[in-house]
């Protein structure tokens, strides 16, 4: 939209993958939502359930990332090391999650997801950094029945959305990217440095000439 800061709109191609992928599996009637990761997309659900209008949103995810998941409006965080992270989530929601999101994609984070579902809830596996290895084992889900999501997304569709959320101020780039730290092309390894570390989420690349 007219008037947003090149550097903000590096967010949109995030925002709108992210928002499609939670309208599909129906985030607008859910009033609990779990999600699993805390990178950039994990942040982005969590910020679209809030958006949504669900009561609960949980973010599970590295404890770094927990004042930015506060940013985009959790009402509850918790550190994926914990040995407990299973009984604080479902302390935040009893009686389990309507929507779970495994933004991850490994056996572990599917287990918790699925260990998390509420009654007649909606599981998505959106990443898959493990791929072939992710399987559900039914018996975690205590007996519930659920649905796994396997809709995908459609970027596109989501443009106009995205860009009244960001006019709104529902989505704001600065919890995702430091437009003061912005690295030359040739400082990109710097780049991917500081993502493997943590300090950044999205560093932005300037690119001149």
């Amino acid at each position: 939209p007219a008037g947003v800061d090149a550097a903000d709109g590096t967010m949109f191609i995030t925002w709108r993958e992210t928002l499609s992928y939670m309208n599909r599996i129906g985030v607008g009637q859910a009033k609990s939502v779990l999600i699993l990761g805390s990178g950039s997309n994990g942040l982005a659900m969590a910020n679209h359930a809030v958006n949504a209008g669900a009561e609960t949103i949980v973010l599970v995810g590295s404890a770094v990332r927990e004042t930015e998941a506060k940013r985009v409006g959790c009402t509850g965080f918790v550190d994926y090391k914990a040995g407990d992270a299973k009984d604080q989530a479902l302390a935040l929601s009893p009686a389990g999650f309507d929507i779970v999101v495994d933004v991850i994609g490994t056996p572990a984070t599917a287990d918790l997801a699925l260990s998390c579902i509420a009654d007649r809830g909606t599981l998505g596996i959106y990443g898959l950094d493990d791929v072939g290895a992710v399987k559900l084992s039914l018996a975690l889900a205590g007996g519930k029945s659920f649905t796994v999501y396997q809709g995908g997304y459609d970027e596109g569709e989501t443009h106009e959305q995205v860009c009244e959320l960001v006019n709104s101020g529902k989505l704001d780039a600065s919890v995702w990217i430091d437009k003061s730290q912005a690295f030359s092309l040739d400082e990109i390894g710097k780049a991917f440095e500081a993502v493997q570390a943590r300090t950044l989420i999205k560093p932005l690349i300037k690119i001149t000439g």
